[in-house]
């Protein structure tokens, strides 16, 4: 009951200027760039439920086993997602690492682009790769294994630290 109350109150309203929506997963106090245990434990209960909707309709015992499916047209699929993790660590280790704001720097939307549109071809490529098996719960399924790897990234980067922004030293 109390969690059916916290979603029905009013959220703030965050501008979407430079990133602004990124910091609502960050904490609160001035001094941590940490995640929020909010954020945290979404993201955890997410991927777990999209991991049990996957373990149900046993998805990766079918793309390893069955016959049915088309196994080039899920090869291209998989490397998409391996394309899509790539530039998801890219950006958490190496960019994440070395700039703390980089969502403000606008050097870094053709990373996202690319990530965005590998993951929407190979969503599509996957759905046409299962539908001999899973006909039409296989547009579900996909999209559960899609707010799993959506979901995994983010949780990924939330408890992956990153360097604290220098201070300006004043005088």
């Amino acid at each position: 009951v109390s969690v059916l109350y916290w979603l029905m109150q009013p959220k703030p309203v965050v501008p979407r200027a430079y990133g602004a929506r990124a910091d609502m997963y960050r904490s609160k106090s001035k001094d941590s760039t940490g995640p929020t245990w909010k954020a945290v434990l979404k993201n955890a209960f997410f991927l777990a439920a999209c991991a049990y909707v996957w373990k149900i309709a046993h998805v990766v015992e079918v793309m390893l086993h069955s016959q049915r499916i088309y196994r080039s047209v899920l090869n291209w699929s998989l490397g998409c997602y391996a394309v899509l993790f790539v530039v998801g660590v890219y950006l958490t280790w190496v960019v994440g690492w070395n700039n703390p704001n980089w969502s403000h720097d606008e050097r870094y939307n053709k990373h996202i682009h690319v990530a965005t549109i590998s993951m929407l071809v190979g969503n599509l490529l996957w759905i046409v790769a299962m539908w001999p098996v899973f006909h039409f719960w296989t547009i579900p399924i996909g999209f559960a294994g899609a707010v799993m790897a959506v979901t995994g990234l983010t949780l990924f980067a939330l408890v992956w630290p990153t360097k604290k922004p220098a201070k300006v030293a004043t005088s």
